[in-house]
């Protein structure tokens, strides 16, 4: 059996930002394939900073540093770019209280089982399949407990106020624990990365409704109706599709998308 990844981004960028400092992509590691987004908590040059310098970071220790586990490398990364810039903001007034969400997941098409994710933050990471969606990671946040701990809010509820702060960013303090556990991914799943200022207007429910078989075309869709609603902050959505590209599993691949579009069409 022959899988794939298939990899499909949508992003608004802010037009005073230089391009340089564009932090979310995928990387090919020893251990997989790694998609990731660092979001700064401001939509300004030293939040993009904050965020370009943790996507470094991590990108030159997981691509450059062999003989250890994708665990250990990912968390020595995320604490590498914590102190990094945890200092750069100690020392630059115009950046205080400036911190990086950070969300990732690696995917080594020959362990499937053996899937990695790992997040600090509000960003988000969702499983679609056969039409359901749920929540692989929570948000690291300060007062609703609800919603820390991934319970889904009434429909159309707004993430606001005391809700927002977040318990866990990089930079913001001296040391972080990063989240970092294996799940197991299969052919026909569908996974959506996405930053939280795409998911503060966005909600779960919305997301399964905007559905498309195209990931290009879903991505520019979730990302539409997050924008539209006054999304500012740099929004990204990632979406990686695992397939099975054999002649054989093509009328499989079929019978998957129908059900996704019935189940839609039923809502």
């Amino acid at each position: 059996m022959k899988v794939e990844l298939r990899f499909a981004s949508s992003y608004t960028s802010n037009d005073s930002i230089d391009d340089k400092y564009l932090h979310h992509g995928q990387l090919d590691t020893p251990y997989g394939t790694l998609y990731m987004i660092c979001s700064g908590i401001e939509d300004s040059r030293e939040g993009a900073v904050a965020s370009s310098m943790t996507f470094e970071i991590i990108r030159r220790i997981v691509t450059s540093i062999p003989g250890r586990s994708a665990e250990e490398l990912l968390s020595s990364g995320i604490r590498e770019a914590n102190r990094a810039v945890f200092n750069k903001i100690s020392s630059n007034l115009y950046m205080h209280g400036i911190g990086t969400e950070y969300v990732a997941l690696l995917i080594d098409i020959d362990e499937m089982h053996n899937a990695l994710v790992c997040h600090v933050g509000r960003s988000r990471i969702f499983r679609i399949w056969d039409g359901g969606i749920t929540r692989i990671t929570k948000g690291h946040l300060r007062g609703s407990a609800k919603i820390d701990q991934g319970i889904k809010a009434e429909k159309g509820a707004r993430i606001h106020g005391e809700n927002k702060m977040l318990a866990r960013s990089i930079g913001i303090r001296t040391a972080i624990e990063p989240e970092i556990r294996r799940i197991f991914v299969q052919v026909g799943d569908r996974y959506i990365i996405c930053t939280s200022s795409i998911t503060d207007h966005v909600d779960d429910t919305e997301i399964v409704q905007l559905f498309e078989v195209n990931a290009q075309q879903y991505a520019d869709s979730i990302l539409k109706k997050a924008t539209n609603r006054g999304s500012k902050n740099n929004p990204v959505v990632q979406i990686i599709d695992i397939v099975n590209s054999s002649e054989s599993d093509k009328y499989r691949t079929s019978e998957l998308i129908e059900s996704n579009q019935q189940i839609r069409r039923e809502q």
